[in-house]
């Protein structure tokens, strides 16, 4: 590697945009750097200001240590008061930023705010962003005896015959054969439906049905046999046929899930959830269809969608851009659609959201439970976090209101 290519890889590594093939060329360089060199890679490292900002503490560490390994090899224990003077003074300042950077930085580029009811002014709000806190003598520093992990693709298969498969544990390849269908998992983790053509097997019986269901802290992508894309959210599942019918393409959802569906004139695509149905020719879509939230909310992002209530038989098109809320009733409105597929893009968003809408998100994708003691801030939080954070990481920026935690086990105790 020369300096130009050191200085595009380390630009790449800090967004996370390296790639693996990058990454064994520069594991291959540093096995061979001499002292001054790794100097001149952290040298280069500081100079990027605008990278800090997106800084990943996580991603960091690998690098960290292939750097470290290296000045094990090279620096004689005699020489290492020198060495602490030159790089490994800079990687105890990486260490030591590490742990802020995971709280101050989302403050900086994520955007964190706090909105809360003035008592002598019932009914205005004050609103500002998270640093504009009231500020206390002694600032309350949370410690976690304990952490939780985010969640990952986890699913499990369910055959109409009983048969389950566990998909994370399952390698690529073929998984289910019926008639003229297979379902593979492919070499990323997805799980495709493919028709082939047919043979002596013949179809795949219209009867036929199997169901993929996330649990808590799980997720996972599938491609149906039309070639619909379907994109789950953490304890959710959706049921669909091994052969679509010849007058439609029908699906049962309970839960959250985005779909980008293929396009066919000819045969409408519905998603039938507890009290609806969505329709549609070819277009993509969020739904949010949880039993235990009282609306159903519809979210189009591109084409359009016709939202049918079951009670009522009530029916609203949708226009991209547009949310459906379905409830005792049914209403339409404006909405940030990147918000609405946020955790589709790998980010726990919340938007004016008190702290029991936002640990309703986390006990989904952390898999945990959350109690509360005593009365609990009516403070409304905004802002994203990526899902790939630890639980703790979460907790810290919202501990910055006054809002307290323990983590035990899977169980978050929440307090003034």
């Amino acid at each position: 590697m020369n300096d130009k290519e050191l200085n595009e890889f380390l630009k790449k590594y800090a967004q996370n945009k390296h790639t693996e093939g990058e990454h064994s060329l520069f594991i291959t360089w540093i096995s061979h750097a001499r002292l001054e060199q790794i100097q001149q890679v952290m040298d280069q490292y500081s100079e990027l200001s605008d990278i800090y900002g997106e800084y990943n503490r996580h991603l960091f560490s690998a690098l960290e240590r292939d750097i470290e390994n290296r000045l094990d090899e090279i620096t004689p224990k005699e020489d290492e008061e020198e060495a602490e003077t030159q790089p490994r003074r800079f990687l105890r300042f990486l260490r030591g930023i590490a742990a802020a950077a995971a709280i101050v930085l989302l403050f900086l580029t994520v955007g964190i705010y706090f909105r809360e009811a003035e008592p002598e002014t019932k009914g205005k709000e004050k609103t500002g962003k998270i640093a504009g806190a009231p500020k206390k003598e002694k600032p309350y520093v949370s410690v976690y005896r304990n952490d939780v992990a985010p969640g990952s693709n986890r699913a499990v298969l369910s055959l109409s015959n009983g048969t389950t498969i566990l998909l994370d544990a399952a390698g690529k390849g073929v998984l289910v054969r019926q008639g003229n269908i297979v379902i593979n998992k492919t070499a990323d983790g997805q799980l495709v439906c493919k028709v082939l053509p047919t043979d002596s097997v013949g179809n795949a019986p219209v009867s036929l049905f199997t169901t993929i269901s996330t649990p808590r802290g799980g997720q996972f992508q599938i491609m149906l046999p039309d070639g619909t894309k379907v994109w789950l959210n953490a304890a959710s599942s959706l049921k669909f046929p091994f052969r679509f019918t010849a007058d439609e393409r029908k699906v049962e959802l309970s839960g959250e899930a985005y779909f980008e569906v293929a396009k066919n004139r000819d045969l409408p695509f519905r998603v039938q959830s507890a009290r609806q149905t969505v329709e549609v020719l070819g277009t993509h879509f969020n739904i949010k269809a949880y039993p235990d939230e009282p609306a159903i909310k519809t979210t189009l992002l591109e084409g359009s969608v016709k939202v049918i209530q079951e009670n009522s038989r009530n029916s609203v098109m949708l226009s991209p851009g547009q949310q459906s809320n379905v409830n005792e009733e049914m209403s339409v409105s404006k909405v940030d659609t990147e918000f609405a597929i946020a955790w589709k893009n790998g980010l726990t968003s919340f938007k004016n959201a008190d702290i029991k809408s936002i640990l309703k998100q986390v006990e989904r994708w952390y898999d945990v439970k959350a109690v509360y003691e005593g009365e609990i801030s009516q403070r409304t939080f905004s802002g994203d976090i990526p899902r790939s954070s630890n639980l703790s990481e979460l907790l810290q920026v919202l501990e910055t209101s006054n809002i307290h935690f323990k983590i035990d086990g899977k169980v978050i105790t929440v307090t003034p």
